[in-house]
């Protein structure tokens, strides 16, 4: 049977295959959801209000947290090793993103303004996904953080 090993079990590539989708699928909806966000509160960024910047953040975080979880219903070992990975390329996959529209899209934004206005706050990301993983690390071991 194709997919299977001789136990009758998912071959490991076609595990990884699924867990790597699953990460870049959710990356992905991370970004989108944040952008949707980010067309609801542009008025306030209109009138330079501070509420802007704070929404998308408290958009981001949440998103990242509910993706976080989703993601680690699945994993049952190597918990911080995960958190770092899934949280630098969800971080990686929203900056590769923005690109096409901050930096080669329509605001021309240099990547240093980039960096300085958008991009930084995507160390949120992994940030949150490794404090996941330590408190599931220290959950499994019987330790609390």
């Amino acid at each position: 049977m194709q997919g299977t090993d001789y136990l009758g079990q998912n071959s490991y590539r076609e595990d990884y295959m699924k867990l790597y989708s699953r990460i870049f699928i959710y990356g992905v909806l991370i970004w989108a959801i944040v952008f949707v966000a980010g067309f609801a509160l542009f008025p306030f960024k209109q009138n330079g209000s501070p509420l802007f910047e704070t929404g998308i953040t408290i958009a981001l975080v949440l998103c990242t947290v509910i993706f976080a979880h989703m993601f680690f219903k699945t994993i049952h070992n190597s918990y911080v090793k995960y958190g770092l990975n899934v949280g630098i390329i969800w971080a990686l996959i929203n900056i590769i993103i923005d690109q096409f529209f901050f930096t080669y899209g329509f605001l021309h934004m240099p990547l240093p303004v980039y960096f300085e206005d958008i991009g930084l706050t995507y160390v949120i990301i992994p940030i949150i996904t490794c404090g996941m993983g330590l408190v599931l690390a220290a959950k499994n071991k019987g330790v609390h953080p």
